[in-house]
């Protein structure tokens, strides 16, 4: 997986849970809607960012076996 993907993604899941928290704890103005749209953009970009890796060794792989 690609370093700057995953680092990215990371930080929209991290914000998006700090800002959850902080709306919860009624701590500052966060908007609710940012905080659960970073979060799923988040998680959206690490699954699929995982899948396009397996994929690409399993085709290394199936590849290799020729």
């Amino acid at each position: 997986m690609k370093k700057g993907t995953v680092m990215v993604a990371i930080l929209l899941i991290s914000s998006g849970l700090f800002c959850f928290i902080l709306n919860r704890l009624h701590i500052g103005e966060f908007d609710l809607g940012w905080s659960i749209t970073a979060f799923i953009a988040g998680c959206l970009i690490l699954s699929f960012d995982g899948l396009n890796f397996y994929l690409e060794e399993r085709k290394k792989a199936r590849q290799s076996k020729r």
